[in-house]
């Protein structure tokens, strides 16, 4: 499965974050929100890998 954006209420209830937070958390890190970004933030080390 592809990396896609999320809405907000799909952000929300996967990490329990506002959508505001989660896109400072990627533009910090430089990367495009995605599904392999989420993931890694949920599991606390977010990938910087395409």
């Amino acid at each position: 499965m592809a990396d896609h954006e999320f809405t907000i209420e799909q952000v929300q209830n996967r990490l329990g974050i506002t959508i505001e937070d989660a896109y400072l958390f990627a533009s910090i890190a430089e990367v495009p929100l995605t599904a392999t970004f989420l993931d890694g933030l949920k599991r606390g080390q977010p990938s910087r890998s395409p």
